[in-house]
């Protein structure tokens, strides 16, 4: 657990530190070595960082960064942290729902998470405090979470004609 926790300070640090290496390293292993040292504070402090998300999605694709966010909440609860287990399962449920926009607009992955997860019941002041959005993102956020969408749908097909 202390090499991971190492792992994570040195080479998979986030945010990305311009001096560093390989972000491509940070983007694919910043979860996967904080999960391994049992740090779910941090590693719900990356996963929550909307800026992570996007540029994981830019460059590893949204269905990694979906992976990566399920494979928290599932060790997370294994470990008996019900509360990150919680936030990560939801989050990892926004990016399935989303990903079809993710891939074609990563850019908008603040406004898609945030609103996603509003609809999914999270009170706008639990969004603000935890999840970080850019600064420099600005979107509509939606003000009112009533969805008429099936609990069933788990994600859309684009182009699928059968």
């Amino acid at each position: 657990s202390q090499h991971h926790r190492s792992l994570a300070e040195r080479l998979a640090t986030w945010p990305y530190p311009p001096e560093a290496t390989s972000r491509r390293y940070a983007l694919r292993h910043a979860l996967l070595h904080r999960e391994d040292a049992g740090d779910w504070t941090d590693a719900w402090r990356v996963a929550g960082d909307l800026r992570f998300l996007e540029a994981k999605c830019r460059e590893l694709g949204a269905h990694e960064t979906e992976a990566d966010v399920t494979r928290l909440a599932e060790r997370c609860r294994a470990s008996g942290d019900d509360v990150f287990g919680q936030r990560a399962d939801d989050l990892a449920r926004a990016l399935a729902r989303e990903s079809h926009w993710l891939r074609a607009a990563p850019e908008a992955t603040a406004a898609l998470v945030w609103n996603r997860l509003r609809r999914f019941g999270w009170s706008a002041d639990e969004l603000d405090g935890q999840l970080r959005v850019p600064d420099s993102a600005s979107f509509l956020r939606v003000r009112y979470a009533h969805t008429r969408e099936s609990p069933a749908l788990v994600r859309d097909l684009a182009g699928h004609t059968s």
